[in-house]
């Protein structure tokens, strides 16, 4: 079904998937394009009822004081195993730095919180197992081993493929539990399906130059790396019903599609809020591995292993007002917040800087949030000049992920192990360059955004792009080469740049993503231009030119947060956009306010370029301000753009 008479969607409602209805996007996007974000996170809000510890081993932790002297590795882990369901462990802290000699294996249902990231402050100095992927603190109740070829507790999925529905159907639920966490996958793409069609694959020469594929089974033969995680909410004999919709489209019976799931029930409910923390020699920092509806807040995490955050087969985990500084490698694998398996992930309102790719994924991670970031000072140590940017897609299977409200460097679909697939990003300013690049002035792959071949169906709305001291060019494609690391968008090739193609370029990339009401620096205008709506491509992901040039606030959020400010004083929200005006960063046209995150960063004392006072209850103190919507100053005619 095609959906392009916008003012005939009350009438057939009836007949589409539940996420159509009331979206924010409705009036932009086309159905099989967007998702339900709204559901992202932790599902009903991070818990704010829990009570204090009281076990004698709680008590020994806390000692009644601040001197931190009772936070060693042995205390916490006790205090943990002891917290009755729904407490607070607390860690004391005067800002004197204590070390922590293991590993924490956290619980369901229990939060470790400090006093403040400048108050308690741990130095771990070895990690624990989490199943063998070493990390400071283990958020898992195991591992579901997707990449081997028989995983746990694999069901054939014999119904329910339609994009949208929350019923499915399994050959057997042996072992299923309400609440016990699903992983979805279906066989790779063995060609590519067409230029209308998303295309999953990892074979180099065919769809990647890398070929050792992200998480999923990139080993098994065929390969399965499309996945999405969900939880069970009710099961009625073989028939099995979902916390969350289906996402994607491409779900079908003839790619072999199945659940696989552990015989236990995920860890659960688990908060890590308010201390600061300095990683182990090669840590993986806080890992969640077969977990829900859990999070991290205001915690400050410095010098990463290999990422501060890994979300490793889980869903509705939640990051937020937090801070992560610096990596102990910024070569190939120097991250933020990475994303290897995993759905309904929010990363909200973080600041990030001195990593080399600071949100990324690395494995199929669908239906997530990151918003509200801010992001600089990414470090690449293996080329000199060459810029890597923020918001990083570097495997296979990703879609219907949305990026909405940050400050950084950009958003880049590379295809080292595959291309992904319908990923929005909402008001956003990508300056597409950064302040170095391994002590060289950056000059490649500086582009605000950059696709490569096969990263199909894109939206791009309402953000603005490009530094008006650097880019001098608006795009390059296929055919259009020249000066391609000046251009503000560099889409459809195969390789890292224009000229370095290792097969054949792709121009669906262009021509199927969806551009609207972009500012950018190149012409210092907003375009609402009918050529870079997809309105004519083929297949299902088509999308009608918008009937009004009106952009709500966010695409996830009902209203302003309360969160959205600095130090109690109001921030304009929405901050990003064509229809914001007096903006407070300048060479932006007046189009972009510095986001709560930056702001916070701003306001804060340094060392070098550490932050040394970040305490999120001092950075985000609670606002409630009416939000600014409508757009004004803007009129398209035809095709063309004109500021009146």
């Amino acid at each position: 079904m095609k959906y392009i008479v916008r003012g005939l969607l009350l009438l057939v409602s009836v007949c589409l998937p539940a996420l159509v209805q009331a979206q924010l996007w409705v009036d932009i996007l086309s159905p099989p394009r967007g998702a339900d974000w709204t559901t992202a996170g932790v599902q009903g809000g991070i818990p704010t009822t829990r009570t204090n510890c009281a076990t004698a081993a709680c008590n020994t932790l806390w000692n009644n004081g601040v001197d931190g002297t009772q936070v060693t590795a042995a205390n916490i882990q006790a205090a943990v195993d002891s917290a009755p369901s729904n407490t607070i462990v607390r860690m004391p802290g005067n800002g004197t730095t204590r070390n922590v000699t293991v590993g924490i294996a956290m619980k369901s249902n229990v939060t470790l919180r400090g006093m403040g990231a400048n108050l308690t402050i741990l130095n771990w100095t070895s990690d624990g197992s989490c199943n063998g992927f070493g990390s400071n603190v283990c958020v898992s109740d195991g591992y579901l081993e997707m990449n081997t070829a028989s995983p746990t507790n694999v069901k054939n999925w014999t119904a329910g493929y339609a994009k949208g529905t929350t019923v499915i159907t399994l050959s057997a639920v042996t072992n299923l539990q309400v609440g016990s966490l699903l992983g979805l996958f279906q066989d790779n793409d063995t060609s590519d399906p067409g230029v209308g069609l998303e295309f999953i694959c990892s074979v180099t020469g065919t769809c990647s130059n890398g070929d050792s594929g992200g998480g999923g089974c990139p080993s098994c033969s065929p390969r399965r790396e499309q996945e999405q995680w969900v939880l069970v909410t009710a099961i009625n004999g073989n028939t099995v019903t979902l916390a969350d919709p289906i996402l994607a489209n491409n779900w079908a019976s003839g790619k072999n599609p199945k659940a696989a799931y552990l015989s236990t029930l995920p860890i659960t409910g688990v908060g890590l809020e308010d201390f600061a923390h300095t990683l182990a020699s090669g840590s993986r920092g806080i890992e969640f591995m077969y977990a829900a509806n859990s999070w991290v807040k205001g915690v400050k995490s410095k010098n990463s292993g290999r990422h501060h955050v890994d979300v490793f087969g889980a869903a509705h985990i939640e990051v937020r007002d937090s801070y992560f500084y610096e990596g102990q490698d910024h070569g190939s694998q120097s991250y933020g917040v990475e994303c290897i398996m995993g759905s309904q992930i929010k990363v909200e309102n973080n600041i990030i800087t001195r990593v080399t790719a600071p949100f990324i994924q690395t494995g199929s991670c669908t239906g997530s949030v990151i918003a509200y970031n801010y992001s600089r000072d990414d470090i690449y140590t293996n080329a000199s000049g060459w810029l890597q940017p923020d918001h990083y897609y570097h495997a296979t299977g990703s879609n219907h992920n949305l990026h909405e409200g940050n400050i950084g460097i950009g958003v880049i679909s590379d295809n080292v192990h595959g291309p992904v697939s319908h990923i929005t990003a909402f008001r956003n300013y990508f300056r597409g360059t950064d302040n170095s690049c391994n002590g060289a002035a950056c000059s490649a792959q500086t582009n605000a955004v950059h696709l490569y071949a096969q990263s199909r169906f894109f939206n791009l709305i309402g953000n603005v792009l490009g530094e008006n001291t650097y880019h001098t060019k608006y795009e390059s494609f296929t055919g259009n080469t020249s000066n391609c690391y000046l251009s503000v968008y560099q889409m459809d090739f195969s390789g890292n740049q224009c000229d370095t193609v290792t097969y054949a370029s792709d121009s669906s990339v262009r021509t199927g993503s969806m551009r609207w009401g972009n500012y950018d620096t190149v012409n210092d205008a907003t375009r609402f231009v009918s050529s870079e709506v997809p309105t004519a491509i083929a297949g299902t992901y088509d999308n009608p030119e918008p009937a009004s040039q009106a952009l709500p606030s966010s695409f996830y959020l009902s209203a302003k947060p309360t969160w959205y400010g600095h130090n109690g004083v109001s921030i304009n929200w929405p901050s990003i956009g064509p229809d914001v005006t007096g903006g407070d960063m300048s060479g932006l046209g007046g189009h972009v306010y510095t986001n709560p995150a930056k702001a916070c960063y701003d306001g804060s004392t340094f060392s070098g370029l550490e932050i040394t006072d970040f305490n999120a209850a001092t950075c985000y103190a609670a606002i409630v301000i009416a939000a600014h919507s409508g757009l004004s100053g803007i009129v398209r005619f035809g095709g063309s753009i004109r500021l009146p």
